[in-house]
């Protein structure tokens, strides 16, 4: 890997360089198809308000190929006018291609059918995948590449992948080269970086030529250790030339200033500016927590919420940019020290490390973050011999000059010390004005080089040092020679969170009736038969659901669903004749469940599936949470024996005793002294007639391997620990499955009971599937039933849908252009809102956890936002209610709330 030199953007001597000049930049992330295009303007204009100077733009191949082959960046999809109206609000660009970028979008940005092919391996340096990646760069690349900085654009830095160092790319260096090698053909000049999830740089790159290392930290922001952390990483880019590139990081400005204080030159908080998942779904799975979804809302409290509100952040977003702009090059030219010419005695809890920038052409930039829980108070004192103290509030860590030369401002002095923080330099011919924050107390130590004569300002001279007090009001100074520093302090940080002009309207507007109509979602879908049930996107669906139906055989009593995915409703009829009766919904992302049915007659089963998202992360310890997984029913088993095969386990204990497999004991109930050594537990399991089997084991308090008869293990986890057994012939003379299991002992926390489930799969299926598309041209074709309209509290029979037309003709026009949030109580319920054909989102009704209900990850999972843009004359709000559970759902209110977050 090279240093990236020469052009308008470079990276060398630790610097970043646009333009020639040495950059320090605050980027927020901001994702245009997460936003109505109406907004995009306007949401650019706010980042630019807060003082930032960059976008960090990821661009979703999977929202762009709509289908195989088939390309849109038209209207919505139009990623160019949105970077050219970036570059018109003077914003530079980090552009993020993918081909994966997590960013909780529906897997991750790859494509769904990418999983169809059992030969192609996402992420990794094979054939097949390669040639579908490298496909979606030749579209987007040529693009970017018009847009970068020195053709026009404003984009400084392209990133390729996105934190490989979290996934098991098994040849790194020849997967980021052949990206890198893809990105240079499509004429990209400007750095290409690859970012490390969780700092392992040499693993997020390859060690790929010409692709530069950036770093994502997300601390805990009251953690002591944030800046030995950051400064780690900086020292070992300096040593390589390189900058600090922080690419993605929590959104508190403390934790940004601290950074900057570690040598950061690139800090991008990820989603200050928040989003809303429209017609692109949300991911399924994420943050280490395997069974959740993401909500439509995307938003973890950034400085601009999902509807366009300024929040408390914005205003310190703003001081921190002052600061930046003030310093300007001699703060981007810095180096971290841990040494400076100054003593910091803070009275208050605050870091474990603790850094100086030293600024070009001399004096430093010093701060220590409070992160105590009350005001404290921080005594500093320079070499020189001045001192001064200052109160720092809790949460908050002051960024002031220490020694600053004013010759290269044309006066000659020292700022040897002020108490807050300098936001702002303007020179005139024989003039400097030095403006700081307003900061109760505050003063202004300066050395003079030779004379000078105060003007004005509550100021004193003594020893030769001025000694302002800055909070008393503005001031002056002229020095030999006749130039004059004149200084003053800013006004309080303006502004507050954005709220509604309409505050009598604040509560909202209850919306109690409505037109309703029964939504009967697959009456007009043609069915086709299967032999086994396939997945969805096999079918086209690689967004939207599907309707299988196969016959129960008379005697089951129980089904096992192994592979199932997202939200799967299940219902039962024993013949033509009778009602369907509910059994349920499940989110089990793959995991293997059993249901029961209500009878063992025999009958039809019919399983609702529909995709909340493709996972964006790789999660291991559920199937369906695998990059590239598929959605659908998985396989459904019907149960024809159950056997407790918990007894007579022979037990080998690796040196806890002298014949290892002597012993002979229940599943998990060997004890001894020896804990946390390996253990392993053997048995045959008699094996039966049927052609399918799985062992459940209950209560695993870890992950355990697992091997039937060879050498090779599988690993089986408590959130799935269901093991499907090999099927076929036994080995000649076998009574059965040769089954070990080997986990740590520990007799405190014990598995439970060892089951055998036996059985047939259900087949011949009959599917009916239906994309998103044509359940988005059902909800714009829907009307109304012959009731005149239906009354809220609403009750939906337990697996029926019902449509709903709520009125929104009274609603008043509101002037902040934010729109209204849509909030909906009841209980077992799954409300899908459109708005004028436009998919808005869903919402669960019912508390995580309950009755099949994940818990949900993001921004708010109770409202749907309806923007202003939208909020068309006579716009008709269409909903869609489908009754999750074993009862009927209930819709107890409906609220049309001004947005206000």
């Amino acid at each position: 890997m090279k240093s990236s030199s020469g052009g308008p953007v470079s990276l060398e001597g630790g610097r970043l360089m646009i333009d020639g000049e040495a950059q320090v930049l605050l980027c927020s992330s901001l994702f245009y198809f997460r936003l109505p295009p109406e907004q995009w303007q306007d949401r650019l204009r706010l980042v630019r308000e807060s003082g930032y100077r960059a976008v960090d733009v990821y661009i979703p191949w999977n929202f762009h190929e709509t289908a195989p082959g088939v390309f849109d960046f038209s209207g919505g999809r139009d990623v160019a006018r949105f970077l050219d109206l970036a570059a018109a609000e003077g914003l530079f660009v980090m552009a993020r291609p993918g081909p994966y970028i997590c960013s909780e979008v529906d897997g991750g940005g790859l494509p769904a059918w990418l999983g169809l092919d059992p030969e192609l391996k996402v992420r990794q340096n094979e054939p097949k995948f390669l040639a579908q990646a490298l496909g979606w760069y030749r579209q987007v690349l040529p693009l970017l590449a018009e847009r970068q900085r020195g053709l026009g654009g404003s984009i400084i830095l392209l990133q390729i992948e996105n934190e490989l160092d979290f996934f098991d790319c098994l040849d790194r260096p020849g997967y980021m080269q052949a990206l890198a090698d893809a990105a240079a053909a499509a004429g990209i000049t400007v750095p290409v970086i690859a970012c490390a999830g969780q700092g392992d740089l040499s693993a997020a790159t390859g060690g790929a030529q010409g692709v530069v290392p950036a770093a994502n930290f997300y601390p805990d922001d009251s953690s002591p250790d944030i800046e030995a952390e950051v400064l780690a990483y900086q020292r070992e880019l300096a040593a390589r030339g390189l900058p600090l590139l922080v690419t993605e990081t929590n959104r508190l400005h403390l934790t940004l200033r601290r950074e900057l204080l570690a040598g950061a030159r690139l800090i991008a908080p990820y989603l200050q500016s928040s989003g809303w998942n429209f017609g692109l779904n949300p991911s399924a799975g994420n943050w280490g927590n395997p069974g959740n979804f993401m909500t439509h809302s995307y938003d973890f409290g950034g400085y601009v919420s999902a509807d366009g509100g300024r929040r408390p952040e914005f205003f310190e977003g703003q001081k921190l940019a002052g600061v930046i702009r003030a310093l300007g090059a001699r703060l981007a030219a810095s180096v971290p020290v841990l040494d400076a010419p100054v003593e910091l005695v803070p009275e208050f809890a605050t870091s474990s490390v603790r850094p100086a920038l030293a600024l070009a052409g001399g004096g430093h930039l010093a701060g220590m973050p409070n992160l105590s829980d009350r005001t404290g108070t921080l005594q500093i004192k320079t070499d020189a011999g001045a001192f001064a103290s200052v109160a720092v509030p809790p949460g908050q860590c002051p960024l002031l000059p220490v020694n600053l030369p004013l010759g290269e401002w044309g006066v000659p002095a020292t700022l040897e010390l002020a108490t807050a923080e300098l936001v702002a330099v303007a020179r005139t011919a024989g003039r400097l004005e030095l403006t700081f924050a307003a900061t109760p107390g505050a003063v202004l130590l300066l050395a003079p080089d030779g004379g000078l004569e105060k003007e004005s300002g509550q100021a004193e001279i003594r020893g030769g040092r001025l000694e302002a007090d800055l909070s008393a009001g503005p001031g002056s100074v002229v020095f030999d020679g006749g130039s004059r520093l004149v200084w003053r302090t800013a006004a309080a940080a303006v502004g507050t969170p954005g709220t509604n002009d309409e505050s009598a309207n604040r509560a909202g507007r209850v919306l109690c009736t409505a037109p309703t109509a029964t939504a009967e979602l697959f009456a007009d879908v043609p069915s086709a038969g299967h032999s086994t049930a396939p997945p969805l996107e096999a079918l086209g669906v690689h967004a939207g659901r599907g309707r299988y139906r196969a016959a129960v055989p008379a005697g089951c009593t129980q089904l096992l669903v192994d592979g199932a995915a997202d939200i799967l409703s299940l219902t039962f009829a024993a013949d033509a004749a009778s009602a369907p009766q509910a059994l349920g919904t499940l989110t089990p992302f793959g995991a293997a469940a059993v249901v029961d049915l209500p009878s063992g007659n025999g009958g039809e089963l019919t399983a609702d599936v529909e995709i909340w998202g493709h996972s964006n992360f790789d999660d291991a310890r559920l199937p369906a949470l695998a990059l590239g997984s598929l959605r659908g029913p998985g396989t459904v088993m019907a149960v024809s024996r159950r056997a407790d095969v918990s007894g007579l386990w022979h037990v080998h204990g690796g040196g806890q005793w002298a014949e290892p497999g002597r012993a002979l004991r229940r599943f998990g109930g060997w004890s001894s002294t020896r804990l946390g050594v390996g253990i392993e537990y053997r048995k045959t399991i008699p094996a039966g007639p049927e052609d399918r089997n799985y062992l459940h084991f209950a209560g695993l308090p870890c992950p355990v391997a697992v091997s039937v008869g060879s050498p090779l293990k599988v690993t089986v986890t408590p959130e799935n620990p269901y093991l499907l057994l090999p099927s076929g012939v036994l080995p000649s003379g076998s009574a059965g499955w040769d089954v070990a299991v080997s986990f740590p002992h520990d007799p405190s926390h014990g598995p439970g009971p060892v089951t055998l489930l036996s059985g047939s799969r259900l087949q011949d299926w009959s599917v009916q599937p239906l994309p998103q598309d044509a359940l988005d041209e059902l909800a714009d074709r829907a009307v109304p039933g012959s009731a005149p309209g239906g009354a809220v509290p609403l009750e939906v029979p337990a697996g029926a849908a019902r449509w709903l037309w709520p009125e929104l003709a009274e609603l008043p026009e509101l002037s902040d252009g934010r729109g209204y949030f849509l909030k909906a109580a009841g209980s077992g319920l799954m409300l899908s809102a459109w708005l004028d054909g436009t998919r808005l989102g869903r919402l669960l009704l019912d508390p995580p956890g309950t009755d099949g209900t994940p818990p949900m990850r993001g921004g708010d999972p109770g409202v749907i936002w309806l923007p202003a843009p939208m909020m068309k004359p006579r716009a008709r709000l269409t909903l869609l209610l489908e009754s999750r559970g074993t009862s009927p759902g209930r819709l107890e209110s409906l609220l049309c709330q001004p947005a206000h977050s």
